[in-house]
């Protein structure tokens, strides 16, 4: 075999593990970013059902047992998250707006750590 036949042999082979090898990082980068997700994901779960817990204690400790109490969670096009906090309850709708705005202030204290995500508290009122 030629010289050059064997030099193109060798550029090929060369050529093809580095395309197998650009083809693996992209999928190591796209199973990580997968499992950062997920991770992400059950962060997210966990603190949710404890942020929930956490404000219906409050609530039964200032008087306001058995409250409804609510968090959604919108994930926007851009990657942003808003979890929205509902709070019902019988001597919540009898409160004046003050007494309302009062509580609201003190439910916002209720949030936790999350990348590009906000929250906002509100009453459900009949």
């Amino acid at each position: 075999m030629s010289r050059v036949r064997r030099g193109y042999r060798v550029l090929g082979a060369a050529v093809a593990l580095l395309v197998l090898l650009a083809a693996a990082g992209g999928i190591t980068a796209s199973a990580r970013e997968k499992i950062a997700r997920e991770e992400q994901e059950a962060y997210c779960r966990e603190q949710e059902k404890l942020l929930v817990r956490e404000v219906r204690e409050y609530l039964s400790e200032q008087g306001y047992r058995n409250s409804g109490v609510t968090l959604t969670r919108t994930r926007f096009e851009d990657g942003s998250l808003e979890y929205k906090l509902t709070v019902h309850h019988g001597k919540i709708d009898n409160m004046t707006e003050e007494e309302r705005e009062e509580l609201l202030e003190e439910l916002e204290a209720f949030t936790f750590p999350v990348e590009n995500g906000s929250f906002v508290q509100e009453f459900f009122i009949n």
